[in-house]
């Protein structure tokens, strides 16, 4: 006989990662007809989602409801045209990213169990860096973009602090 009703399963899990994102803008010369620009960007990405797994169907019972989306990103962006130019310069860190740990809260929501399978949490972790320059009719000297998104392989990358299953 499956068990039914709103089951909710709250994990807390600390993830040790680092994610950065650094930009030092080079010195970009436009010419002074028509238009030109220099876009210069770094950004750091980690997203993550939950699912909870049935291993005797193998199939997906649950979906966490908060999706991982972190990210740390600088922009600089310089546009001329007919030799007038504005410039724009952005940068954005999701609260506490950086070099160190970060805080994971997830609900899974669960109409039906059968007490006679068994489950697993399983947890999709995803990186990503990009760094990039694009000059479009202009000239630009210097500058400098990195971005990397770290975890351990093992020991620590990801650890559940917490489980509560009502």
């Amino acid at each position: 006989m499956p068990l039914s009703g709103g089951l909710k399963i709250k994990t807390d899990w600390t993830l040790n990662v680092s994610i950065l994102a650094t930009l030092v803008p080079g010195n970009c010369t436009v010419g002074r007809a028509g238009s030109s620009s220099c876009v210069e960007q770094s950004g750091a990405y980690l997203s993550g989602s939950a699912y909870l797994i049935d291993t005797t169907t193998w199939s997906a019972v649950g979906w966490g409801n908060a999706v991982l989306n972190l990210q740390n990103t600088s922009l600089h962006q310089v546009f001329c045209y007919a030799g007038n130019c504005s410039q724009y310069a952005h940068r954005y860190s999701s609260p506490g990213v950086g070099a160190g740990p970060v805080n994971w809260t997830v609900w899974v929501n669960v109409t039906k169990l059968n007490p006679n399978h068994r489950y697993v949490l399983f947890l999709s972790i995803y990186g990503a860096a990009t760094s990039s320059f694009t000059v479009n009719q202009a000239h630009e000297v210097g500058g400098k973009a990195s971005a990397s998104v770290s975890m351990p392989k093992t020991g620590g990358g990801a650890r559940l602090d917490s489980i509560l299953v009502k």
